[in-house]
């Protein structure tokens, strides 16, 4: 419904061609996986999304791959819903492709010194949650959380896609 508070870029990932629904239905409470994160993003990035595979997203993840959008991720299910700190981990990664670098650590912890949740996430995650909020790509919920454990909703990932600047 136009009043739900994403809708407006869920409209606008669909009409820029970056986030479909299935059979009409976008779900955007939904979870995200890393084939949907992978098919995205390489729209967005321009990389191929074509596979000889009868697997819907096997081209996008191996461009998503090969271009180093999945640096620092475990190897999994791409089926498996994303993180948050899974999701910043690969749009800091897009930031690096672009030129961007990855914080230190002391300029890592200034960055993250005013988020409660801090602890919570991962170690291997820090500098790439640091680079994200720099940049302005989060800046987490009004109580001074990001939720890095908790996994990103299809709404979520639809804002992100459309107001972040690579």
């Amino acid at each position: 419904p136009a009043n739900y508070w994403a809708s407006s870029y869920i409209e606008q990932a669909a009409a820029d061609g970056l986030m479909n629904g299935a059979s009409g239905a976008f779900r955007p409470e939904d979870t995200v996986t890393e084939a949907e994160v992978c098919m995205t993003l390489a729209r967005r990035e321009g990389l191929s999304t074509a596979s000889n595979s009868t697997v819907w997203y096997a081209g996008a993840m191996s461009s998503a791959e090969n271009a180093g959008l999945l640096d620092g991720l475990d190897p999994r299910d791409p089926e498996t819903a994303m993180t948050r700190a899974d999701t910043m981990q690969v749009f800091a990664n897009v930031l690096v492709r672009g030129g961007a670098a990855f914080p230190g650590e002391q300029q890592t912890a200034a960055a993250l010194k005013n988020v409660k949740d801090a602890a919570a996430i991962p170690a291997s995650r820090r500098a790439a949650v640091a680079l994200c909020m720099e940049r302005g790509l989060i800046s987490g919920y009004d109580d001074g959380t990001i939720r890095p454990q908790q996994t990103i909703t299809r709404a979520a990932f639809a804002k992100l896609m459309v107001t972040a600047e690579f």
